[in-house]
């Protein structure tokens, strides 16, 4: 999934490096190929999401 074409603040978001599930929240935005977002505990979680990256992020 590409986030700037289906994801707006808010959305319910799982954020994967790889296989593996970094973490679950909200997306807040996502410029300059950082993604930010809220995990579960309400924390602010900056993750590099840019070309050669191994990040994807899924709407759930």
């Amino acid at each position: 999934m590409r986030p700037e074409d289906n994801l707006t603040l808010g959305d319910k978001i799982k954020v994967y490096a790889g296989d593996d599930t970094i973490g679950t929240g909200s997306f807040v935005s996502l410029s300059d190929s950082v993604l930010t977002w809220a995990n579960g505990n309400g924390n602010i979680t900056f993750t590099y999401a840019g070309t050669g990256s191994a990040v994807s992020i899924k709407k759930i």
